[in-house]
């Protein structure tokens, strides 16, 4: 699958999985952001097609398949499978992703405080 495919159906689970743990601009911010380096690496990988790589058409139902899979993960899980398929090439993506990792942890740090619960770092 393209790296912009495996985007265009991620995302749109990704977006929903933080704003509802966070809904803060600053998260959508960042989403948006993956989501843009995502959608580059994307568009560089169109432009530079493998000449030997036939393009294999996917019946519609496997992508409905895996996003009904990857909506029923949990968002560390999720991030963790993205944080996989992001390739060297694609720098921009990987510092998108290592921002809104930090964003997310530092939250999860904040509400552990709010709540009194022990934190581990």
């Amino acid at each position: 699958m393209s790296y912009g495919r495996r985007a265009a159906i991620v995302m749109p689970i990704l977006r929903a999985k933080v704003s509802s743990i966070d809904a803060s601009p600053e998260a959508a911010v960042l989403v948006e952001q993956l989501a843009n380096a995502w959608s580059n690496a994307a568009t560089a990988e169109a432009s530079d097609p493998a000449p030997t790589q036939e393009v294999e058409e996917r019946p519609q139902w496997r992508e409905r398949a895996l996003f009904v899979a990857l909506r029923s993960l949990s968002l560390r899980l999720l991030l963790q499978s993205m944080c996989r398929s992001i390739t060297p090439e694609s720098g921009a993506a990987a510092q998108a992703m290592e921002h809104l990792l930090a964003h997310l942890h530092q939250f999860s740090l904040k509400n552990a405080l709010k709540e009194g619960m022990p934190m581990e770092t």
